[in-house]
């Protein structure tokens, strides 16, 4: 296995750490993870214990997988430009 950490790792890494260590919220607080991805941000909320989150996911392919990962309390979709 590698030791080999992505910049978006970290990112998301970062983006908890602040929610938790910086932020007096509660773990039932609502949280949107806009541009969900693969869910990463997602995993790590529910790692931490938060109940309520949320995503928004403009790739239709990506929010069928997020729907299979079952992160999130509901994802909607969202169209990038026009």
């Amino acid at each position: 296995m590698s030791d080999f950490i992505s910049r978006d790792q970290v990112r998301r890494q970062l983006c908890v750490e602040a929610v938790t260590e910086h932020l007096d919220i509660d773990l039932d607080a609502k949280i949107l993870d806009f541009g969900a991805g693969s869910g990463g941000l997602g995993a790590l909320l529910a790692e931490e214990g938060f109940t309520n989150v949320f995503a928004q996911e403009g790739s239709e392919s990506k929010k069928r997988s997020l729907i299979r990962k079952n992160l999130y309390k509901d994802i909607e979709s969202f169209i990038v430009g026009k």
